[in-house]
Parts: C-alpha cells; structure tokens; sequence
C-alpha cells in the first residue's frame, strides 16, 4: 500500500494528501490489543527493535517484488520498453514509405469513391443471371 501512496504522490499529490489526511492514523493502528507487560521507549530506547515487521505481523516477507526489480534493473527495464516502441514506430514509418512509393500516400488526389462507369472505386460489377 506504501508503494501505491508513494506514486500517487507523484501523479496527484494533492489527492495523494487528502487521502493521507483522512486515511493515514487508521491504517497505522491495529485490533490487537497492548500487553500490560508491554515496555515502550517513551523515557529510554528498548532492548529490541521489534523485527522485520514487528512483534504481532504473522506473515512471511517476500524477498522481492516486480517494483523491487524493476527499480533495480532500470537500464535493461528502459532498453526493452525502447525497443518495444520502436518496432511499431519502425513498422508505421515503413509502410507510409511504401504507400508513399505506391501511390497511395497523403499527397494523392481525394476520391469521390466511384469511378466513371460509376462503380465504387474501379471495381467492375458482376452480371447478374435471370433465374
């Protein structure tokens, strides 16, 4: 959830705090309750920071993430997404080359869509057999 906040902050900050200011002290407090034996670090720092997660998180932690990678590996992760742009960009360039070559690029003269025997552009009808 920390990961969606941080790039929400960065696409919609504003929105980003409004959700915070409303959100944010409910989704650090927990159902569990305290201990009465529970020491705290108000007066001195304590004996244990509590682990990974802390003391009542039951869960297992992942060694890693797709956001994990893909921070790590920006270069080859920036690499591959260049080249999956420019192959259609690579493609469009070409085939506009082509028409262009052909005949039928953005210079040619606008059609009514019907030639002068007034079939649609040039095709020829077929006869029709009495039945």
């Amino acid at each position: 959830m920390s990961k969606l906040i941080s790039m929400a902050d960065v696409v919609a900050p504003r929105a980003s705090d409004l959700f915070l200011a409303s959100h944010g002290s409910e989704m650090q407090l927990s159902d569990v309750p305290v201990r009465p034996d529970r020491k705290d670090s108000l007066y001195a720092p304590l004996e244990t920071d509590g682990g990974e997660r802390g003391h009542i998180w039951k869960g297992k932690a992942k060694e890693s993430s797709v956001y994990t990678w893909a921070a790590l590996n920006k270069r080859w992760l920036g690499g591959v997404l260049l080249a999956g742009l420019a192959v259609p960009i690579a493609a469009a360039l070409v085939g506009r080359a082509r028409a262009a070559r052909l005949g039928r690029g953005a210079d040619r003269e606008p059609t009514t869509g019907v030639d002068a025997a007034g079939s649609p552009d040039g095709v020829e009808e077929l006869p029709v057999w009495p039945t």
